[in-house]
């Protein structure tokens, strides 16, 4: 319930409160997807979730795990219909350090989701050198651009 209040009341006023809203609790630890409409809420992954971005042409949602090696990362995408690993990747940590603690903001303005919606691009380490990936959704090959540390699609038309 959300409640509004005077933040000094006048002597002698009085302070009424008025429901606007009633909010679910969204559950700690878990990345959800709420319907704003029904209110309904559910469980995209019980994992850590560091990264996470809409494809505004599908409706699919990206997001990153912890991954099973030290400085790994798990791509996924969440649809309505299925929730699928895509691949794992070593992080390459100037890019984990200047984005993950200003997410929010770069989420914004950087998409890893190509304007089609078949491709993410992101930052990696392969063989000991960093790469730019170029991850097809269909399974396959990743195009790998050397020497490269920073990547970010065209916002979609």
């Amino acid at each position: 319930m959300c409640a509004v209040a005077p933040e000094r009341p006048d002597a002698g006023s009085i302070a009424a409160g008025l429901q606007a809203q009633i909010l679910p609790t969204v559950p700690g630890g878990k990345l959800v997807v709420i319907d704003l409409a029904t209110g309904t809420m559910r469980t995209v992954s019980s994992k850590l979730a560091l990264i996470f971005q809409w494809d505004h042409s599908s409706g699919n949602l990206l997001y990153a795990t912890l991954g099973d090696e030290p400085l790994s990362l798990t791509w996924n995408v969440w649809s309505e219909r299925s929730n699928v690993e895509i691949v794992s990747f070593t992080l390459q940590p100037p890019w984990f350090r200047n984005l993950v603690p200003f997410f929010d903001q770069y989420a914004q303005s950087v998409q890893f989701w190509s304007a089609s919606g078949n491709h993410i691009g992101y930052p990696a380490v392969v063989d000991g050198q960093p790469v730019v990936v170029i991850q097809h959704l269909d399974g396959s090959d990743p195009v790998l651009i050397s020497d490269a540390a920073w990547v970010a699609w065209a916002p979609p038309p």
